[in-house]
This record gives C-alpha cells, structure tokens and sequence, in this order.
C-alpha cells in the first residue's frame, strides 16, 4: 500500500510504515482464525503402531496448521476366535486451541487361533452306570466335535450312552446233592449283580418216625407237592407251604420208607426222597464169665413194639433159645443168654425192634 510517500506492507500479522515525518496514528483490526474439525489426519506407521497428526484449515485465511504427532492407542474392534479373524483399531486424539480431536483407522486383521481339543476317551456303558462315545472339546470355545480335526460338530450330552440296565435271569449256581442245598441265583448275567437266592433242597431228607424236619433251610419262593398225600396222611405230612415235614409214630400200617416229594423254585421242579426211619431200639448189653462161657444179659423197653429180634456173628448160637428169652419189647430177669465164644474175644450182636408190619434200623452192639 502507497499513499503521499508512505510506504505500507501487510503480511497479515504486522504492518511497516515508512517515509514518515511527523506524527502518524494507524488503526489496524486483524481477522481471527476460525478453526473447525481437522480437514485431514496424517497417519504414520511405527514400530509399535501408528502415529497421527491432524490438519487444520482456517475458514477466513485459508491457513493450514499441523497438530503435533500422537501415538494412536490400540483397539480390539473385534476379538479373534477359534473359527473367525479379529480385527485390530487404532484411535489417536490430538488437542488443539484446547479441544480435543480424534479420529480412527483400520489396523491389521488378526487370524483365527484354531480350535484347541483335548480327547475324553470313549467309556463304555454298563449296566447301571452311562458311558460315552470318543469326543473332543476345544479348551477356548468350548465346542464339541466328534473328531480331532474339529470338523463335525456335536451337541453337548450327544456323546453320552445310556446305562445298559441289567438283564435279569435265574441260573443254577450250585447243584444240589444227597446231602447239601443248592442254589439258585436270580441276577445279571452281564455284570454279575444278584437280585435274589433261592434254595434248593438236597436230594434226600432222612428223618426218625415221630420227628419233623424242614425240606430246605430256606423255603422263601419254594411250593411243595406231596403226591398221594392222603396214603401216608397217617404218618407223614408236608406242610406245602413251609416245606415243613412232619411225621407221627403210627404204626397201624405199613411205613413206606421212601417218600418223593415235588419242590419247585426258580422255575424248575425238584423231587427229594424222603427216608424215613424207624429209630434203632435202645438195648443195654453187660457181659460176664460164668464157668467156661459168657453170660450176656440184656436191659431194654421199647414201647409200642410188638418184639425185638437178636442175632449175632457167633457161628453156632441157637436162634431158637436166643428168640425166647430176647424177644418180648421189654426185659426181664431172664433176659440173658450163655455163649460159648471159643476163640473168639468179642461178639457183635445186631438188635432190631418189631412194629406190626415195620422193622426198626439195627442196632450194633459188640460185646
């Protein structure tokens, strides 16, 4: 700017006079910058990340300022997972005339981990406890897959298998004998679990007439059939549902000494041979030297018999002498006998009781 010899420059922010004498006054009114958001940002790439700064323009001038550099902080926009990528943001903020600005940029894509699978070996399932199939968790997801590539997703419990249950049957687990029960088991098969035990009675039961005895020592889950009940109804009596037998001292008829009787258990059908015996008598024998023989003598009382009947194994005694005075069912002072043992020590004497038609078991007594 001229004027009259004076000499103006205008840079926008000071102003020169020259050429003056004299006294002058000069008024000059500067515009203010007007600044809004940044025009542009200036990303830079670091080591670390990025760095940015921002680009002001003023709206009266047109003037451009740059903001100092910032270090941009990083973000995980998106974090990676086992099947899909992540992506990383960085954010930088500048102050300028004491506001804040920011802004953003797409950082690198961060790639999937993969899955990380641990194995559950398969389990096999029993009968009261469940298994499982093979399968394989990822430690970071927690999904499930049916192999170890991690291809075929399973649902959760898909893996489980159910408990078989038991499989229930009755076996004979010991076979009965003439003198021990056996046993029947009701249980698994599979895993050896017993549900119950059931008797069986032993082949042969032997009982004295007028006692009782059971036909197994346990009749839980047994039914007894006595056959012909009413024929030895007398004598002999099942109870069929204890297995209870019971016997009675008549000897008005003959005693059959061998009695089937039905068991059935468990399903199968067993038949026990009741023996029933008629007691020995009960005989006291005492022996004594009189001249060159033995005099034997003889104490009994066997109620009910109709006789008793003594035989020996001396070769030569007379039966018919030993039959009068040792046949009445009770002693008397004449009860005795005189035997020539000669080169025998000892004489062994069988003794058997007389009941109607029934024989008692023998008696051996050696003298």
């Amino acid at each position: 700017m001229t004027g009259n010899g004076i000499s103006i420059s205008d840079d926008n922010t000071t102003c020169t006079i020259s050429n003056i004498q004299g006294d002058i006054t000069v008024y000059v009114k500067f515009a203010k910058h007007t600044y809004r958001e940044p025009k542009s940002w200036i990303w830079t790439k670091t080591e670390s990340g990025y760095s940015a700064a921002a680009i002001f323009i003023c709206e009266t001038c047109s003037k451009q300022v740059q903001s100092s550099p910032v270090t941009a902080t990083k973000t995980f926009v998106k974090e990676a997972t086992c099947t899909s990528a992540g992506q990383i943001e960085y954010i930088a903020s500048v102050t300028f005339e004491g506001k804040v600005y920011s802004d953003k940029k797409t950082g690198e894509t961060i790639p999937p981990k993969g899955h990380k699978l641990s194995k559950t070996p398969a389990k096999p399932a029993t009968c009261t406890a469940s298994g499982n199939k093979e399968y394989y968790t990822c430690g970071m997801c927690h999904a499930h897959f049916a192999d170890n590539g991690g291809r075929t997703v399973i649902a959760q419990n898909s893996w489980i298998v159910n408990a078989k249950g038991h499989s229930i049957a009755s076996r004979v687990d010991k076979k009965p004998t003439d003198k021990k029960e056996g046993c029947i088991v009701k249980g698994c098969g599979v895993c050896g679990y017993v549900e119950d035990r059931l008797v069986i009675p032993k082949k042969k039961l032997t009982l004295n007439l007028g006692k009782s005895a059971k036909l197994v020592s346990n009749a839980r889950g047994c039914t007894f059939t006595l056959a012909n009940a009413k024929k030895y109804g007398k004598y002999f009596k099942v109870d069929e549902k204890t297995g209870k037998v019971t016997t009675k001292k008549d000897y008005s008829t003959k005693i059959k000494k061998s009695i089937p009787i039905k068991v059935t258990v468990g399903g199968q059908t067993y038949t026990v041979t009741a023996k029933i015996k008629i007691p020995a008598p009960s005989v006291k024998i005492t022996r004594k030297k009189v001249g060159d023989r033995y005099r034997y003598t003889f104490k009994y009382n066997i109620p009910k018999a109709d006789k008793i009947k003594v035989r020996s194994n001396l070769k030569g005694m007379n039966t018919k002498v030993v039959d009068k005075y040792l046949s009445q069912p009770k002693s008397n002072a004449d009860s005795y006998i005189n035997l020539d043992l000669g080169k025998m020590k000892k004489v062994k004497f069988k003794i058997v009781a007389y009941y109607g038609k029934n024989v008692s078991e023998t008696r051996v007594i050696t003298k």
